[in-house]
């Protein structure tokens, strides 16, 4: 079978009946659940329920290790799915074997390559164009995500996505699919009885979610969670969202800790939570007091202070003051947030942490 596109097999409704599936590109949405649903077809083709999944890391995957596990019979199925991901390198040393087994076609199940990339004239893509599977897990365009959208709601959540609705969604949520995907999942618990998501129901349901994501993100840059803060940051730039629309949303909850944290520099220390009193003058939401409490003791008080004035300095590195990319930007303000080793840089070498662009 020629090489289809991830999208096809929910569009398409592609067969599915090979022993070996290639999947290259880089999205990991489309990888992820190619796998899901090539798996489930195998399942419901050998009638005997879900294969058993078994998953390898190329990268440290030798031969022989992998031919005992195809030959290690499962006890809670008749057939195998092995999964070998980042297998470019276990394709590199062993094309030749590999197709020598899949030539005799007596495999106890299906074998799942994930790939980076393989040549078209290489051996092994020739041997899957035309007896495999070969899907295309690359990016999709927005043509492609809204021809693919109304099929997968239909099909995950038995939703009927009229086209109006499609170009709305992801004109509010961007073109990451593994975003949309969520959202259908949560609109599904929004609609009716006739199962119609309407361009409204996205518009009042949706709307929100990049504020929320807003939120999330400062909650785990200020829990210490680095890298989780930047990959939601990652999303939400490529979802669309300015930066300036970033930074102006995280801005008042940064100006009110920064707020807070001047107050209480001006008052003298008192037994029995000053902070939590103090909070309570500003009008803070009882139920954000303990938050903005926590918080402001991980920044600690002087690097909480300082945190208007770093708002400024973004804010002007974001309209042109900096030759810094805006997502570096933006990093940077995260790293500063979430780490205490850059805090204590940054505040021993100003120069240097004006200069560097490599932090996160």
């Amino acid at each position: 079978m020629p090489k289809i596109r991830a999208s096809d097999l929910w569009r398409q409704k592609t067969k599915i009946s090979s022993e070996v599936v290639i999947l290259t590109g880089e999205d990991s949405f489309w990888k992820a659940e190619a796998l899901r649903e090539v798996r489930r077809a195998q399942g419901e083709a050998s009638q005997g329920g879900p294969l058993s999944l078994r998953r390898f890391d190329g990268a440290a995957l030798g031969w022989r290790d992998f031919i005992e596990e195809l030959e290690t019979p499962s006890l809670f199925s008749q057939k195998l799915f092995v999964v070998v991901e980042e297998a470019d390198a276990f394709v590199s040393a062993y094309q030749k074997e590999l197709l020598k087994i899949l030539s005799l076609g007596n495999l106890p199940g299906t074998v799942a390559l994930s790939m980076k990339r393989l040549a078209a004239n290489s051996n092994l893509a020739r041997y899957v164009v035309e007896q495999g599977l070969w899907i295309d897990c690359s990016p999709a365009d927005r043509g492609e995500l809204l021809r693919w959208l109304p099929c997968w709601a239909e099909v995950q959540h038995q939703l009927r996505l009229k086209p109006e609705a499609a170009r709305t969604l992801v004109d509010i949520v961007g073109e990451d699919p593994g975003l949309l995907a969520q959202q259908l999942a949560k609109l599904a618990l929004f609609v009716g009885s006739n199962r119609t998501v309407s361009a409204e129901l996205i518009t009042e349901h949706c709307a929100t979610w990049r504020v929320e994501t807003i939120w999330t993100i400062l909650d785990l840059a200020m829990e210490g969670r680095h890298s989780a803060a930047l990959v939601e940051l990652h999303r939400l730039l490529s979802s669309g969202v300015h930066p300036l629309a970033i930074l102006g949303q995280m801005a008042g909850s940064l100006r009110r800790l920064a707020l807070a944290a001047e107050h209480l520099s001006l008052r003298p220390t008192q037994a029995g939570g000053p902070t939590r009193r103090l909070l309570q003058d500003m009008g803070i939401p009882p139920g954000v007091q303990a938050k903005m409490e926590v918080q402001i003791r991980r920044l600690g008080l002087a690097n909480a202070r300082k945190l208007a004035s770093l708002l400024l300095e973004v804010d002007f590195q974001l309209k042109g003051g900096s030759a810094f990319p805006e997502q570096v930007v933006l990093e940077r303000l995260i790293s500063w947030l979430a780490d205490e080793r850059v805090r204590r840089w940054s505040a021993s070498s100003p120069q240097a942490w004006a200069a560097n662009i490599s932090l996160a």
